[in-house]
């Protein structure tokens, strides 16, 4: 007997992809405020460094 019949396989990876989707939309939602971070550090380093800005 395999360990895992064909079936059986073809059952699990949808359930795994699911789980995978679900848990990405979670970091998905939490980092949701990173972008805004991240472009208000950069321009504020552009600010400190004065290329753009001044």
């Amino acid at each position: 007997m395999k360990p895992y019949s064909f079936p059986v396989a073809s059952l699990e990876k949808p359930l795994f992809h699911h789980d995978l989707v679900r848990v990405g939309r979670q970091l998905a939602n939490r980092t949701a405020a990173f972008p805004v971070i991240q472009g208000g550090m950069s321009s504020f380093a552009m600010r400190l460094t004065g290329d753009p800005f001044r």
